[in-house]
């Protein structure tokens, strides 16, 4: 389904949250978008310059069929009552979609990276096995499941950097725990990744089809999100202090490390 407007709205800036609810963003700090886990906050073209064409859709293919847009944000968004709206400041709802899960995956696509006049938000849910992949909290901003497969980069581009192909590992295997590195060591292998998808991307497309497809990655969609995702890391990790913490949500079937490692030791006699 997809739903349009035409707006100006207040202050030049829409919100995508669920119905009623949604930790707003305190700052835009001269951003685009900036997003908290329960709401993404858009900006249009300048409020006194006219109104801004905006599109909500469930349906990839309208975004992929209008020319002169570009991504320019991706990720997660809890949507607890299943639903996406576009609200103004004023919290006045104005497009709005159903959706069928409680969280959603949330993509933005604009004619320009400061004022766009066109705009178009992309709201889908993932078919991707969250047993294996789940969406990623670094520093407190959720990125998509797809992240979760990167560490093929290491196998695909034969990566000889040790501490590269360990953050790679360690960023994507953190189901239930919390793992954290030394925030210029993430900065730094964040930015190696970026370089590396940019330098070798239809290896990297190629290897995302052979070892990810079967998960129902797409490669081209996948290509994008961990460009995006490694680019913000570098982003948030240059402000960090100390060190980088991130995770993954925890199933209730999943294997309780703690008491693994307790059950090991017993066995062992230590």
């Amino acid at each position: 389904m997809t739903v349009e407007i035409k707006i100006a709205p207040k202050n030049s800036l829409l919100l995508v949250m669920d119905k009623d609810s949604g930790e707003i963003p305190e700052l835009m700090n001269g951003k685009l978008v900036v997003a908290t886990p329960s709401c993404v906050a858009v900006g249009t073209l300048s409020e006194a310059d006219g109104k801004t064409s905006v599109m909500l859709t469930d349906e990839k293919i309208h975004v992929h069929e209008i020319s002169g847009l570009q991504k320019v944000f991706t990720g997660v968004l809890a949507t607890p009552k299943k639903e996406v709206h576009l609200y103004t400041v004023l919290l006045q709802s104005v497009l709005n979609l159903s959706v069928p899960n409680t969280e959603s995956n949330v993509e933005v696509w604009a004619s320009d990276e400061k004022e766009p006049e066109r705009l178009c938000v992309l709201v889908t849910s993932t078919p991707i096995d969250d047993d294996e992949f789940r969406p990623i909290t670094f520093q407190g901003e959720i990125f998509p499941a797809t992240l979760m497969g990167i560490s093929i980069l290491e196998p695909v581009l034969d990566v000889i950097d040790d501490e590269l192909g360990d953050w790679l590992w360690k960023l994507s295997n953190c189901r239930g725990v919390t793992k954290r590195a030394a925030a210029e060591q993430c900065a730094r292998c964040a930015r190696l990744a970026v370089d590396l998808l940019l330098e070798h991307r239809q290896r990297v497309l190629d290897g995302i089809r052979d070892r990810l497809q079967p998960h129902d990655f797409e490669p081209e969609t996948t290509c994008r999100d961990w460009l995006l995702a490694l680019q913000r890391i570098a982003e948030l990790s240059d402000v960090a202090e100390g060190e980088c913490i991130w995770s993954a949500p925890s199933h209730a079937r999943d294997v309780d490390q703690a008491k693994l490692k307790s059950f090991i030791r017993r066995l062992g006699g230590n």
